[in-house]
């Protein structure tokens, strides 16, 4: 909860929230933690509430609670991280293939590149994601510019691993001279330490969201780009999907939300 994304989703849930009078509640750890996250799902279940949209970051622990809330006569869909093989009625969230895409050709625009990949943030535990992610992103470089990633990492999800691992990039992967991310807190925590080594002219950036600090550091060209979803456009879709499940009426499987990238060159037209 901790993290701005989440913040922001929470934001566009409770929007949605007054407009189909449902009373929401946001439950979670600060930072992630699944053992955390399974207490607050355990809690939704016992307190009996009318839907829960819940994020997926394991599978074989999170499936037996989406099938026994669903059991239960609880609506359950998964937000921004799937279990298709659970019971849950819906996903709503980009599609990981697009994202990593968007990413790709992002980079195609710098030209010639020597790319490394962090995942964070909702990449970092769920496999499944993680590789639809890496999929497109390398299918987009072979297209664009015959190049595939020199390296790939995992932050966990958790404060300050970002930073160990880029200046880990910049010792072993010294031909790097790009770095994906795909959480706006890892983007924050590489940019820092590129301004602290004073290298923010040889290595580009490719960021995740679209946060005010995000947005100026692309403006000083500290950052090329970033790809972003709205955040708030996916709290307000859970809610309405819940909202129309208990209505009784059929929602779509799954239900995507949109894949934005942002440069210098269309910082001020893109969606905010």
């Amino acid at each position: 909860m901790g993290d701005p994304f989440w913040q922001s989703v929470k934001k566009g849930a409770l929007k949605a929230a007054e407009q189909v009078q449902a009373a929401v509640e946001s439950d979670g750890p600060v930072v992630q933690d699944v053992d955390a996250e399974l207490k607050y799902f355990n809690i939704a279940i016992a307190a009996k509430v009318d839907g829960i949209a819940v994020y997926v970051p394991d599978k074989t622990k999170f499936r037996p609670l989406i099938n026994e809330a669903v059991g239960k006569g609880i609506k359950v869909i998964t937000i921004e991280s799937d279990d298709n093989e659970s019971n849950r009625e819906a996903y709503i969230g980009p599609d990981s293939y697009d994202v990593g895409q968007a990413q790709g050709d992002l980079i195609a625009q710098i030209g010639n590149s020597c790319p490394a990949l962090i995942l964070g943030g909702n990449y970092s535990l769920n496999s499944s994601m993680s590789n639809s992610l890496q999929k497109g992103l390398q299918n987009s470089l072979r297209r664009k510019l015959n190049i595939s990633l020199q390296s790939v990492h995992n932050s966990g999800g958790g404060y300050f691993k970002a930073e160990e691992i880029i200046r880990r990039i910049l010792y072993q992967y010294p031909k790097v001279n790009t770095v994906i991310c795909t959480s706006e807190n890892d983007t924050l925590e590489v940019v820092q330490v590129l301004i602290d080594l004073n290298r923010t002219k040889d290595i580009n950036v490719i960021g995740y969201g679209n946060s005010m600090q995000i947005r100026e550091y692309i403006r000083n060209s500290i950052v090329f780009g970033s790809v972003y979803e709205s955040p708030e456009e996916t709290g307000a879709k859970c809610i309405q999907c819940l909202a129309d499940l208990m209505n009784g009426k059929k929602v779509p499987r799954v239900i995507k939300t949109s894949v934005y990238s942002i440069t210098k060159n269309n910082l001020v037209n893109y969606p905010g």
